[in-house]
């Protein structure tokens, strides 16, 4: 009998750790309300002559540009590893996250970029995070 449970349990354990994706994220952008609300609940969109700019198209910088622009938000994003067996998450994983998390609310840009080492945390045994300022440039 010992030998079905120790089958059992490596079972269990090979499949909770072939399921997982290697990483999961969390971000401080308010998600687009759904379809039906009323106008007092949603943010007001952009004018319809600008057209929102895709993650590829956001341009991440370290400190400040000599552009004049307007802060839309500040934003900070994790990246963490499922496991311990998991590979750390990268710099271009974090990099990735806050063109997404930019691009999502309307940025142009990210200024003041900070990313972290690779850091145990509560909930996961590698995170790394990023923040900024989400900048939309005047024209």
């Amino acid at each position: 009998m010992p030998s079905i449970t120790k089958i059992a349990i490596t079972c269990l354990l090979a499949t909770t750790l072939t399921a997982c994706d290697g990483t999961w994220e969390t971000d401080n952008v308010s998600k687009p309300a759904p379809s039906g609300t009323t106008a007092s609940q949603t943010t007001t969109p952009a004018p319809a002559a600008q057209v929102a700019k895709t993650p590829d198209q956001i341009v991440l910088h370290k400190g400040d540009v000599s552009q004049n622009y307007t802060i839309i938000k500040d934003v900070k994003v994790t990246v963490n590893k499922t496991t311990a067996f998991h590979p750390a998450p990268t710099v271009a994983a974090v990099e990735k996250k806050l063109r997404e998390a930019a691009a999502e609310i309307g940025g142009d840009a990210v200024t003041f970029v900070t990313i972290t080492d690779v850091r145990v945390s509560t909930l996961s045994w590698g995170t790394r995070k990023g923040t900024g300022k989400v900048v939309k440039f005047d024209n």
